[in-house]
């Protein structure tokens, strides 16, 4: 069973206190470190008391969690009655990825002034952090809501939770008012049908260990501290899909395509960075630099920043692809083992460069001869990141060669791949994927908004 996103439900502070939700959340965090990497888990939604994000314990355990591999996004609905700064600095001191960092601001004009709350969404702004806002449907606050949108950045989503058609029924005229501030807002998913098969992959956990599948179901057998690898029967025990945590999760829901791979969070998607495999490319692509190959990235580059990737070091590059490269933010050079950002007004210029082991060295010159081919020395500066063993241009790699030369070659330091004629070695390390990664944490966003735009010719 595969539990692609939990639900953490903290304690209600005026009953347990502080500490208390603490112990609870340390707990839980503890265990979720332990055991969600082989459930494939990678997002967690925190709601807590609005009092317990005060202190600093939760920020320090949503850093905790940023920092696993198997984590793309973590992050608390709130009302944001904490201080930004301090709370962002306490997540940073424990070594937070704030590119993984999601807030859902609910808007809730009894504990809040409207001018207070824009001023904490600025500051969220401000630091990048990825947020929606949200408010509750009611018509009596009509004027408010829509003086909200207005007042907020376009790119922030602002949500609006149907109130219960039973406490209220929505006129077509309000609908249609809601509507236009929120294209997603309808009745209709609030009381879809519950349907247990649609929520296999979520989790719903009480402070005190309780399970349920979303926060409407009946609770199921089991706890929380002692779930490891055998899951509870599933349970729901609902006649219908009652508020966005409940139908929002699940695999059915028709909008899910709008909040991309986490639609909890309720933070649509967008590309952030575009990264195209240049040597795919056909080359009268890129002849001219009119070409419609080339205006056409262009105009994506308009949206986010545009990447290259190839296997040719960063010199030869700047040659071969003299049109493609000037518009582009830098790059994946020599089959990963060398990373540039360039720089961008206040964006200073990022480089990393992979070593890799000389010692092998001596066995490359002495297999030249055999296999007859030349061996080639990346070096940057007195780092070397990558060795070619190049045959003339007519005669390529056979697959026998690559597995007997492979033999030679501890796949622990090197990873080698074969092009036409050449022969290449870089760092174990050293590939697009970990490239990507690397230039998503220096420009703070998420591999999983980095779009390839490899099918774009």
């Amino acid at each position: 069973m595969e539990i692609k996103t939990i639900l953490y439900h903290g304690s209600s502070v005026s009953k347990t206190g502080l500490e208390q939700d603490q112990v609870r959340f340390e707990r839980f965090l503890e265990h979720f470190i332990e055991h969600t990497p082989k459930w494939g888990t990678e997002a967690l939604l925190i709601l807590p008391d609005g009092k317990a994000l005060l202190k600093p314990y939760y920020w320090t355990g949503m850093a905790r969690i940023s920092c696993m591999d198997t984590i793309a996004a973590v992050g608390a609905r709130t009302d944001l009655s904490f201080s930004i700064t301090k709370s962002l600095k306490a997540f940073e001191s424990a070594g937070g990825y704030r590119e993984k960092l999601r807030i859902c601001a609910v808007y809730q004009p009894e504990l809040m002034t409207l001018t207070k709350f824009l001023n904490q969404c600025q500051k969220l702004l401000k630091e990048n952090i990825s947020f929606s806002v949200g408010v509750f449907g009611s018509p009596e606050n009509l004027d408010m809501i829509q003086e909200l949108r207005r007042s907020l950045s376009s790119d922030i989503y602002l949500w609006i939770e149907p109130l219960s058609e039973i406490s209220y029924p929505y006129s077509i005229e309000e609908e249609m008012e809601f509507r236009c501030i929120d294209p997603l807002f309808s009745q209709e998913w609030a009381y879809t049908s519950a349907n247990k098969s649609q929520c296999l992959d979520r989790l719903f956990v009480e402070s005190d260990g309780k399970l349920r599948l979303c926060v409407s179901c009946q609770y199921m057998e089991g706890n929380w501290n002692h779930l490891t690898d055998q899951f509870p029967a599933p349970v729901c025990g609902q006649s219908i899909c009652s508020g966005y945590l409940a139908y929002g999760g699940r695999k059915d829901y028709q909008h899910a395509a709008v909040f991309g791979q986490y639609p909890m969070f309720r933070i649509p998607w967008k590309p952030k960075a575009y990264f195209l495999t240049a040597d795919k490319v056909l080359f009268h692509n890129l002849e001219q630099e009119d070409s419609e190959f080339l205006l056409a990235l262009k105009d994506r580059r308009e949206d986010a920043p545009l990447f290259l990737i190839t296997s040719l070091p960063y010199k030869e590059a700047t040659r071969h692809y003299h049109t493609l490269l000037p518009i582009c933010g830098g790059g994946i050079f020599a089959g990963g083992a060398h990373i540039v950002l360039n720089k961008k007004g206040r964006q200073p210029r990022r480089e990393e460069i992979l070593a890799l082991d000389p010692s092998i060295i001596p066995i490359l010159e002495e297999k030249q001869s055999e296999y007859g081919c030349r061996l080639r020395i990346f070096k940057n500066e007195d780092t070397i990141y990558r060795f070619t063993m190049e045959k003339p241009f007519s005669r390529m790699w056979r697959e026998s060669e690559y597995e007997a030369l492979m033999e030679f070659i501890p796949s622990r330091s090197f990873r080698c791949f074969i092009e036409n004629n050449c022969f290449h070695i870089v760092p174990a390390n050293a590939n697009e994927k970990n490239g990507i990664k690397t230039i998503s944490h220096w420009l703070s966003i998420c591999p999983e908004d980095c779009v390839s735009l490899d099918n774009l010719s």
